[in-house]
């Protein structure tokens, strides 16, 4: 009977490997009721695959039960595997939105195993972010920056770390940590929203030149990507907003595919250029445009 039982756990297995699903979870399931050893190492595994099973099935209810029964049946040995079962409880947590509860088990599993640690950190930072504790996700994010500094999260901790100085309406220091981001990995996606992030954040405080600086960055630096045309877009608001028409189109027409301009655009971005420095009461340079 035992033989058998173990028959089905390594076809469940191998239909696992094989991303037959249905068919592993049928197969685990048979060597659960066959088995007569309850209490060994691979009856608590058959319940972390189930778990995984249903995780992958997004049925987070069902997987939470399987990894919690493995918890429970694991006897320490493997704490990898255990720390693992605690994040992944913990993201069923999180897609139900239970995020205290998802907290607590990422927290867990740092305690379980440290070597899991950077995603668990990673993971409780953004559930702080979620419940508006936007200092305790920055603290959260730093502990994984100090003592992770190999980890594959260090440039989404950076972003995050950004996205809360904003929410905090901070932006001298999400500018801070946007650029250290670009600076630290340029290569990342992150980086080039980041770099965009930094000219939104200039423009918004009204610190034009800067912001045209770090638009023109990302322009020239990420060229054809869509934070490009977003910069682009924003640094020709900004030139509008100026009254500076002839310098964005100077700017615009030295980029590798950049935009050109016939009359009628040239005329109708001018005309828009003299009337919104005739509203902020410039009325000798809404005069010069519209000369122009």
């Amino acid at each position: 009977r035992q033989t058998k039982a173990d028959a089905y756990y390594w076809c469940g297995e191998s239909y696992y490997r094989l991303n037959r699903m249905m068919e592993a979870a049928r197969d685990f399931n048979a060597y659960l009721q066959l088995t007569t050893q309850p209490n060994n190492e691979m009856y608590a595994l058959a319940n972390y695959n189930l778990g995984y099973i249903a995780f992958h099935r997004k049925d987070y209810t069902q997987a939470s039960n399987y990894f919690q029964k493995y918890i429970q049946l694991e006897k320490g040995e493997n704490r990898t595997a255990l720390a693992d079962a605690y994040n992944r409880i913990g993201d069923c947590y999180f897609y139900e939105r239970r995020f205290e509860e998802a907290r607590q088990q990422y927290a867990q599993a740092v305690v379980t195993s440290p070597s899991l640690g950077d995603y668990s950190l990673f993971q409780e930072g953004i559930v702080k972010g979620l419940q508006r504790d936007y200092a305790g996700k920055i603290q959260v994010l730093n502990k994984l920056i100090t003592d992770y500094p190999s980890s594959a999260y260090l440039d989404d901790a950076l972003y995050e770390q950004g996205r809360a100085f904003v929410q905090m309406e901070d932006s001298e220091n999400a500018i801070k940590r946007y650029s250290l981001l670009v600076q630290r990995y340029p290569e990342s996606e992150l980086s080039r929203k980041a770099a965009n992030e930094i000219g939104l954040l200039y423009y918004q405080n009204d610190r034009y030149e800067e912001a045209i600086a770090a638009y023109k960055q990302v322009i020239t630096k990420y060229p054809g990507s869509a934070e490009a045309r977003l910069a682009q877009r924003d640094l020709k608001s900004i030139y509008v907003d100026l009254n500076k028409v002839d310098d964005y189109m100077a700017f615009a027409s030295t980029v590798p595919g950049g935009a050109t301009f016939n009359v009628s655009e040239r005329d109708s971005l001018t005309y828009t250029a003299a009337e919104r420095a005739y509203m902020r009461g410039d009325i000798a340079g809404a005069k010069t445009s519209l000369t122009r």
